[in-house]
C-alpha cells in the first residue's frame, strides 16, 4: 500500500514537503481542513519505516538530485501546533524563534553585517501564476515572525486555532 504523507516544516519560512512512503502506513489526517486546526488532543500517529524519493530536478538545483532515502519509523503529532499553544510555550519558556533573532555575521559571511536583520520570508503569490515556481513569490520581511506572520503590520490576534508559522526546526 502506498500512502502520501505530508510533513509541514518551517525553516524560517513555511515550506511543505510531500513524499511517498512504501510499505504499510497509518491513515494520517484523512479529514479535510480549512485554515483552522482540529481541537488538539495531543495524540500521535505512527509513521512506519519506509523509502521515498527525495528531491526534484524541475526547479532549483539545490533540490536535486532525486535520490532514494529510507526513514526509520517515527511518531508525529496528529494535529498542528496552534498559535495559542505556541504562545503558551513561549510564555512558559521565554523561547525566541530564529525569525526573532538577528542572524550572526559568521553564519552569513557573504552578507554585509549591516544587512542582517531579524525577520523571515513571506509568501506573496502573483495574481497570475506562471507555470513554474518563482523565488520572487517569496520576499524577506523585516520583523516577520510567528506573532507577525506577514510582517510588522500583521497579527495572530483572532487566529488562536490556526497553525503557528514562521518557526523553524
Amino acid at each position: 500500500m502506498r500512502s502520501l504523507v505530508i510533513i509541514f516544516l518551517t525553516v524560517g519560512i513555511a515550506a511543505t514537503f510531500g513524499f511517498e512512503l512504501q510499505g504499510n502506513a497509518s491513515s494520517v489526517g484523512e479529514e479535510q481542513s480549512n485554515h483552522h486546526c482540529r481541537m488538539p488532543d495531543r495524540s500521535q500517529v505512527r509513521i512506519p519505516a519506509g523509502t521515498f524519493l527525495m528531491g526534484s530536478e524541475e526547479y532549483n538545483t539545490e533540490e536535486g538530485p532525486v535520490r532514494s532515502v529510507s526513514v526509520a519509523a517515527f511518531w508525529i503529532d496528529r494535529y498542528d501546533v496552534t498559535n495559542h499553544q505556541f504562545s503558551e510555550f513561549v510564555a512558559a519558556t521565554h523561547y525566541v524563534t530564529d525569525a526573532e533573532r538577528k542572524p550572526k555575521p559568521a553564519d552569513y559571511p557573504d552578507i554585509p553585517p549591516d544587512k542582517l536583520t531579524a525577520g523571515a520570508a513571506v509568501f506573496n503569490a502573483p495574481q497570475s501564476k506562471p507555470a513554474e515556481m518563482d523565488l520572487r513569490w517569496w520576499q524577506f520581511s523585516k520583523g516577520a515572525n510567528w506573532r507577525h506572520p506577514h510582517g510588522p503590520g500583521s497579527t495572530i490576534k483572532g487566529h488562536d486555532d490556526e497553525p503557528v508559522v514562521q518557526v523553524s526546526y
